[in-house]
């Protein structure tokens, strides 16, 4: 996959030198404006996209043009702040612009002789005199009798939602809409000195307009640098961000708060660093003051997979960044019961995304509506993970196998993101696993009438899973799928789960993929952590190191039997089916017994265990550990 572009700039060098180099480019360096230079989407990487080492080399400066959209990368690196234009962005006039009310700026309209003045004095002085504007200021403040709780930046303050990322602050996107409009961009911008109203109706069309002549998931604006300005009560350097071609896709500013040091755009990887000027201006304190709000106005937008056919993206934070989350709860507040989601390799957080800031519900087309996601973290990190020649992203590689899928009993990957030196899942939010369902939720037979309702919904549900099993052992990848997984792994159609048991099969009381489903709702295999996918020439091949962690409860006898054992066996999926037969076996027992039979029969197995350290799993091994027999216990199941 690759994006056409023009190459500009060298091998960038070592930052903080504020000289110009090779590697730095100066507005002066070029006889005419500055071309407005920016990011496109990278070529990817290969199965570890999501790593930021494998960035580097494939990142390309180009001015804005129209390119070629042949290919669309997973990686992000621009906090999706293009991608929510995309999603959001308001057509008038022919032109698209960053969503806000239009509807109660009468008389604002920007006319075209407003655009073209801007256009033909943005690199003119004269656009902006910064004696004159200093002392209009301090006359215009002097002169202002209105309210502090009635300035933008009051209202900017206010309007800031506190992170469960230590409590750090983040201004969401729809009060960015909100409040940065065309008329409090004026009135601004005349708070601050500027008096020439058609000027300032283009200056505000320069800061909300869209980019225009690029692929839309490069759209940009300046709402978030004009944000900053204001909290910083320097709304008047806008005119410095356009003299210099700078947009919001250029943020965060590398900034270095020590004296002299020079100020860039936002880093991009292997390439020329771009000087940022009108920083040589500025003194520190106001350096760290827009360091400060930077990450106040850069929250990351998810743009979430819940469809077939659309891609898996992947997003790339810088540790700076504030997480736009902002509830999370421990509990299952609809029966009292603790929500566990924790695992051996991972944490999985059951919280809220910023409804502004994910696409979600325009799927539930629910308006005062925002779920609950489940927010995986593997718990080894990036580095380690690259030192150890692990691939922390296994379960992500394997769960985008399905993207183009919609099935009903595979848990969907809807995004994920390096942040931190961690990598991330972004997935729907369980109300529970199967374990739960039977033990929390409906533990006997009172509690849930054995009628034909359920005996349909048992059926359906077994009917599911075992169809989501074979999807997994045979899972063939499209060329043309949505899944960005490259061909070394797309070839690789045949595969394991590795670990089935309740615990990895989820439960969703209510589920917007199933139509007319039943009240007690769909259950979901999940956790690919253990998952492994191959050839068809080595699909009965898969040593026991292969296999990662397993469960020893719901092991298959080829785990201790195998030929060679123990030190080499071969395992094929036929692994997952007796892992799967023992988890339908338990689900039969509860639903003729209730909990307490489930309850029961592990307490039969353990001692019906031949093992040195007794143990509930559903086999004996005899003759010396050559062959394995299932346990009376599980052949003479009581009903």
């Amino acid at each position: 996959m690759r994006d056409e572009t023009v190459t500009q700039g060298e091998q960038g060098s070592e930052s903080g030198n504020g000289t110009a180099s090779n590697s730095v480019l100066h507005a002066s360096d070029y006889e005419i404006e500055p071309p407005d230079v920016r990011v496109l989407r990278t070529v990817s990487p290969g199965p570890n996209e999501w790593h930021p080492n494998g960035i580097d080399s494939k990142l390309l400066h180009a001015s804005h043009r129209q390119i070629s959209s042949t290919a669309v990368s997973s990686l992000i690196i621009d906090n999706g702040d293009g991608q929510q234009l995309l999603d959001n962005a308001q057509e008038r006039d022919g032109a698209k612009w960053a969503p806000n009310d239009f509807y109660d700026q009468a008389g604002s309209q920007f006319s075209p002789s407003d655009a073209e003045s801007i256009k033909r004095n943005i690199s003119d002085s004269s656009l902006y005199d910064r004696h004159d504007a200093s002392l209009s200021r301090e006359t215009t403040r002097k002169a202002s009798t209105k309210s502090r709780h009635n300035t933008l930046q009051h209202k900017i303050s206010e309007a800031r939602v506190k992170s469960l990322d230590k409590g750090n602050l983040f201004l969401p996107l729809d009060g960015l809409g909100t409040l940065i409009t065309p008329r409090s961009i004026r009135d601004e911008l005349r708070r601050e000195g500027l008096e020439q109203s058609y000027r300032l109706r283009a200056i505000a069309e320069q800061v909300l307009k869209i980019t225009p002549d690029i692929k839309p998931k490069d759209y940009t604006t300046r709402r978030k640098i004009f944000a900053i300005l204001v909290m910083m009560r320097r709304a008047d350097a806008i005119v410095d961000v356009l003299k210099e071609g700078i947009y919001d896709d250029d943020l965060p500013f590398q900034i270095d708060n020590s004296p002299g040091m020079p100020v860039y755009r936002r880093k991009r990887e292997g390439k020329a660093q771009i000087l940022i000027r009108f920083f040589e201006e500025w003194e520190i304190d106001q350096r760290e003051t827009f360091d400060k709000y930077q990450w106040q106005m850069t929250a990351p937008y998810f743009k979430l997979s819940y469809k077939p056919g659309k891609k898996v993206l992947h997003y790339v934070l810088e540790p700076q960044a504030v997480l736009p989350f902002i509830e999370e709860t421990l509990s299952d507040n609809s029966s009292g019961h603790s929500v566990d989601f924790s695992g051996g390799t991972s944490t999985v957080r059951k919280l809220k995304i910023h409804r502004a800031h994910h696409n979600f519900n325009k799927r539930l087309a629910l308006k005062d509506t925002n779920p609950y996601f489940a927010v995986k973290t593997l718990r080894l990190s990036e580095e380690l993970a690259k030192l150890k020649g692990k691939e922390v992203n296994r379960e992500a590689l394997a769960l985008k196998r399905f993207v183009d899928k919609d099935h009903d009993h595979l848990i969907r990957l809807l995004a994920t993101y390096s942040y931190k030196d961690q990598f991330h899942l972004i997935l729907p939010c369980a109300d529970g696993n199967l374990q739960d369902f039977w033990r929390k939720h409906h533990p006997s037979l009172e509690d849930l009438p054995r009628d034909p309702e359920l005996g349909r919904w048992l059926v359906g549900q077994l009917h599911g899973l075992a169809c989501a099993v074979k999807s997994i052992h045979r899972a063939p990848v499209d060329d043309a799928t949505s899944s960005g997984l490259p061909k070394a792994i797309r070839d690789k159609e045949h595969g394991r789960h590795g670990d089935l048991k309740p615990e990895n099969i989820l439960w969703f009381r209510e589920s917007a993929s199933q139509s007319g489903q039943s009240p007690m709702g769909v259950l979901k295999i999940s956790d690919f952590g253990f998952a492994d996918f191959h050839r068809t020439h080595s699909v009965n091949i898969i040593s026991f190191s292969s296999i990662g962690g397993v469960t020893p409860t719901y092991r298959a006898p080829e785990y201790d039997i195998a030929p060679n054992a123990p030190k080499q066996g071969l395992v094929s999926p036929a692994y997952d089916i007796w892992s799967f037969g023992c988890v339908l076996l338990e689900f039969v027992t509860w639903y003729l017994l209730g909990w307490d039979g489930v309850d029961e029969f592990s307490a039969r197995r353990v001692k019906d265990s031949r093992s040195m350290v007794a143990e509930d799993n559903f086999f004996n091994s005899e003759e010396k550990g050559r062959i394995a027999k299932s346990k009376k216990s599980v052949a003479q199941v009581r009903s």
